[in-house]
């Protein structure tokens, strides 16, 4: 049983209505349908192909947890980017795999497995400093860069951590309404 493009529209429509309206102004379904084409299945499973041959890094977070199981994404994007910053168009997902627990050696395998596929090993990953992710491109013998926002926020977190008026700050953000907020600005390095 398959569900139409129009199909889409009118049901994005009533949950729309059932939400208040949160989700805004739907798209039409060509738009539904460009974005299937652009970044479908096919985009996915040809991702691996991109950087055949090509100096490549990659990207690996434990990204969010669905009850009990976590999903862990990997990304590539070209290891050069000669001073410039990358941009979305720039980063491709290569891997999305759920698992209950997510260990170096389930890290490393993951990883192992992209560069039999791509043929190639990457120059070098980006993750946060999960001991497992770091763990698991050691493991796979991949130098290992600490994500910048992650590492500020490390540095952040241990000078402000003890401050009264920052825990009070912390403690507003995470209330009505600022809540939305605080979640989105959690999602943005995902989001960009």
């Amino acid at each position: 049983m398959g569900c139409g493009f129009r199909s889409i529209v009118n049901g994005l429509e009533l949950f729309n209505d059932f939400l208040g309206g949160a989700l805004g102004v739907i798209p039409s379904h060509q738009t539904i349908e460009n974005w299937l084409l652009k970044a479908g299945i096919v985009e996915y499973l040809d991702s691996c192909n991109k950087f055949r041959g090509k100096e490549y890094s990659i990207i690996i977070d434990e990204s969010i947890t669905v009850g009990s199981q976590k999903l862990l994404v990997i990304l590539a994007a070209p290891a050069q980017h000669e001073g410039k910053t990358l941009k979305h168009g720039d980063v491709e997902v290569l891997a999305m795999a759920v698992s209950s627990s997510w260990k170096a050696g389930d890290v490393e395998r993951e990883i192992i497995k992209l560069k039999d596929k791509i043929g190639k090993t990457p120059k070098y990953i980006v993750s946060d400093n999960g001991h497992n992710l770091r763990k698991g491109a050691e493991l796979a013998d991949v130098p290992r860069h600490r994500d910048i926002s992650h590492t500020i926020g490390l540095i952040l977190e241990d000078e402000y951590k003890e401050r009264t008026d920052f825990k009070e700050f912390m403690d507003i953000i995470k209330k009505p309404p600022f809540e939305t907020l605080y979640n989105l600005a959690l999602a943005l390095p995902f989001l960009a």
